[in-house]
């Protein structure tokens, strides 16, 4: 595996956004389905899929665009709904490799890094770890 591939996450959402942003088909979408699993959220965002016979799409309409609905809807109702495809960062991945001390990383505003050692967890149930600046 070569190292200049290794990307980070937020590298694969940035060239992922990128790329839908730039379809023209992604970035004004017409969809026409079946709403299910529709729910309303105290913050005004609704949540909701979109399906037909063959597939679904989750959804979200931000309370910014809730507040101009013209009618309650109501799961089973068929839609048509007008937006863009977003990326919410998920991915199918599987380990491929252990990291462990003495590896180099690259590390946000750091540039690349040494892991020194691996302590326990943080207060926030995050794994701690000493860093050296690598050059």
């Amino acid at each position: 595996m070569r190292e200049d591939a290794i990307l980070s996450p937020s590298q694969v959402g940035q060239y992922l956004k990128n790329m839908m942003d730039r379809d023209r088909l992604l970035s004004r979408l017409l969809v026409r389905g079946e709403l299910s699993n529709y729910k309303m959220y105290p913050s005004g965002h609704h949540y909701f899929t979109l399906k037909d016979g063959e597939g679904s799409l989750r959804c979200v309409m931000f309370r910014s665009d809730a507040q101009y609905l013209r009618f309650r809807p109501e799961n089973g109702m068929q839609v048509i709904a007008a937006g863009r495809v977003s990326l919410d960062h998920a991915a199918c991945l599987k380990p491929d490799k252990q990291v462990g001390q003495g590896a180099v990383l690259t590390a946000r505003g750091l540039g690349k890094a040494k892991l020194i050692e691996v302590g326990g967890l943080t207060k926030k149930g995050r794994v701690g770890i000493v860093i050296e600046r690598y050059l």
